[in-house]
């Protein structure tokens, strides 16, 4: 039987610590798209249940910039953990899939 020093094994656990803290931090996570509005300067959330027009005009928006994004079946729209984060873009994202002179003139 081969004995293992006891500071060997626990670099090994502690190597397999990082490298699955580095996957994961690389892994690809998402999160269901909500439209973020401000309203008496304060950030808030619309509902995540889009209709099927909103749900076209977050598309042609995230399509156009060049996010990645996923439909479930149910007919969810998916971003990025990433992208969700930064509160602001997502914002500038869903003003844009409201103003319709917006979608008309930007071509996905």
């Amino acid at each position: 039987m081969i004995k293992i020093d006891k500071k060997v094994s626990i670099l090994i656990v502690f190597c397999f610590l990082i490298l699955g803290f580095f996957y994961s931090c690389n892994e690809v996570t998402w999160v269901e798209y909500q439209p973020h509005y401000i309203e008496r300067d304060k950030r808030t959330f619309g509902d995540a249940a889009l209709s099927p027009e909103e749900r076209k005009n977050i598309i042609h928006v995230l399509k156009y910039y060049g996010e990645e994004y996923k439909i479930t079946q149910a007919g969810k729209v998916l971003i990025t953990r990433k992208l969700n984060s930064d509160w602001e873009l997502v914002w500038n994202y869903t003003i844009k899939s409201n103003d319709q002179n917006w979608l008309d003139s930007h071509l996905p």
